[in-house]
């Protein structure tokens, strides 16, 4: 798996999951529509530029994982906004990021 693909699922569940105590906690960490990015997001693309670069010499534009951050983001919140309860939430990751998204 590509480490910018690793980093953006990390962010997405971070986003998503920040301070999960129920299902309405979730729904209420989503990013609106347009929102601001965070200094935290704008920080851990840097990271995640910078350890590519180090680790395996590669570039990473952080515009590309800025855009699989918010591709994941957008797949997971219709299954966060149905889910009922905690549990449905982790079944919702689980299925989207492992089976659908082919994650390991």
């Amino acid at each position: 798996m590509k480490r910018g693909a690793v980093t953006a699922t990390l962010a997405v569940f971070m986003l998503l999951c920040g301070g999960v105590g129920s299902a309405e906690a979730v729904r209420a960490s989503l990013p609106a529509d347009a929102p601001k990015e965070s200094p935290w997001l704008s920080e851990m693309l840097r990271l995640s530029a910078q350890g590519s670069r180090d680790l395996l010499g590669l570039p990473v534009d952080p515009s590309m994982v800025r855009h699989e951050i918010q591709r994941l983001t957008e797949r997971l919140r219709p299954e966060v906004n149905r889910a009922a309860d905690e549990s449905q939430v982790v079944e919702a990751f689980r299925r989207v990021l492992l089976e659908e998204e082919g994650f390991v």
